[in-house]
């Protein structure tokens, strides 16, 4: 998820061992879920990047979309998730020329600057040691980036 599979490749990955078909039985499981407006269905393939990409890159609109005021940005799916302050900063970096540790960097600069606020880092607090920020920039990227992820945000590498 949030890729989208074809019923043959669904099939192709059931090992559940039931004497019934494997086709029938997931083709009825998944009337059941569209019905019951729990999934979709699309003519054409949603393929999505991963998290764990050495060089995220990020879908151009909601790239630029975290630059405007709106308060959401607009996922592969063509749906809209909310664009929060650390989406917002690090979004237009996210054009798959950058690597993780100049984008990790860049999110703990503009944590010890301020420019971003996290509840662990309480504005008018003393600065937090250099290794508490940089482990809540760590935890925060990685949250981002798993975040973009299972919102259909990232784009599949080439």
């Amino acid at each position: 998820y949030p890729n989208t599979l074809t019923l043959a490749e669904i099939v192709s990955r059931s090992t559940d061992g039931q004497p019934e078909p494997a086709e029938g039985r997931i083709a009825r499981a998944i009337l059941t879920v569209l019905l019951a407006g729990r999934a979709s269905v699309s003519a054409l393939p949603v393929q999505v990047g991963r998290a764990d990409a050495q060089t995220p890159r990020a879908w151009a609109v909601c790239r630029v979309e975290a630059g405007s005021s709106q308060p959401w940005v607009t996922t592969l799916l063509h749906t809209a998730v909310p664009a929060t302050p650390i989406l917002r900063l690090l979004l237009p970096r996210l054009d798959g020329t950058n690597d993780r540790a100049s984008l990790l960097a860049r999110l703990a600069a503009a944590l010890r600057a301020g420019a971003v606020t996290v509840p662990e880092l309480p504005p008018g607090e003393p600065p937090a040691p250099e290794q508490r920020l940089q482990d809540l920039a760590e935890r925060y990227f990685v949250d981002m980036l798993r975040y973009l992820e299972c919102n259909a945000l990232l784009e599949p590498d080439s």
